[in-house]
């Protein structure tokens, strides 16, 4: 496998409980993965461990053969590993526009000695930030709300903008947490074909949380699942749904969906 993110033997405790036991997982560059789990598994803070939001107690996180299990968020987004949230964190009294503006990286105009100085690099740069968020308002479908004010986005186009925001950051590879929950049907498949579009058209790879299995099993490459802090298996879709492990991680929440053949009933 060639990885671009490693994590390896990664453990966490908050007040003396075990939320990540050891988890240890590898990330094939250009693949969309899939991190799956029961509530409480410990995905979201596996999540918060590799983006440098907390750090862990053991292990150590890897990115693109760096060490970077000391790096602050700025750090790993800097870095090109940008990560978006369950809940969007959208700047409410902005405009879809404005919001996209706001998240390119190292704008020179945000420095008063630039301004004074180097007003055409400054002009130059804002040009290319402008031409960089209408593509990707284009790409993301947008445009027919790229004015509004970003409160009042449905939650699905809020989800499209936190994807489209963290693009603009220009990453190599993007963790998604729960992009589809409290989306509609229409924009599922949207976001769905968004993510395909990274991977296929713009060679980036994805590492994506999910409590859809049917998605999981219809948009991963690989899938990762924990159980109690712990990863407890991998593979292919196919490998991951007939796994022994998994389904009875799953028993009583979504194990018929990973194994359409296997009902309640059949499980007494």
């Amino acid at each position: 496998m060639n990885s671009i993110l490693g994590i390896e033997g990664l453990v966490k405790y908050f007040d003396g409980v075990q939320a990540v036991d050891h988890a240890t997982f590898g990330v094939e560059a250009g693949s969309v993965t899939a991190l799956i789990g029961p509530n409480g598994a410990g995905k979201t803070t596996v999540f918060n461990l590799i983006s440098g939001l907390i750090r862990p107690d053991h292990g150590s996180v890897t990115f693109e053969d760096t060490d970077v299990t000391s790096s602050a968020p700025h750090q790993m987004a800097a870095s090109g590993l940008v990560r978006t949230f369950q809940q969007p964190r959208t700047v409410t009294r902005m405009t879809v526009r404005e919001n996209l503006h706001m998240a390119a990286p190292n704008q020179p105009g945000e420095n008063l000695r630039n301004l004074l100085i180097s007003p055409r690099a400054v002009r130059r740069s804002e040009e290319t930030v402008a031409e960089r968020a209408e593509e990707l308002i284009d790409l993301f479908e947008l445009r027919g709300v790229a004015d509004d004010y970003g409160g009042t986005l449905s939650g699905g186009q809020r989800k499209l903008l936190e994807m489209a925001r963290a693009l603009m950051a220009g990453p190599r590879m993007l963790l998604l947490d729960e992009p589809l929950a409290g989306v509609n049907p229409t924009l599922v498949r949207r976001i769905e074909e968004m993510i395909s579009v990274l991977r296929n058209e713009r060679n980036m790879t994805v590492l994506f949380i999910e409590h859809d299995l049917s998605t999981v099993m219809r948009l991963s490459d690989w899938v990762i699942v924990m159980s109690q802090g712990a990863v407890i298996s991998s593979g292919s879709p196919q490998d991951v749904r007939g796994d022994q492990a998994v389904l009875d991680a799953y028993l009583g929440t979504h194990a018929e969906e990973i194994d359409p053949s296997r009902h309640p009933e059949d499980r007494q």
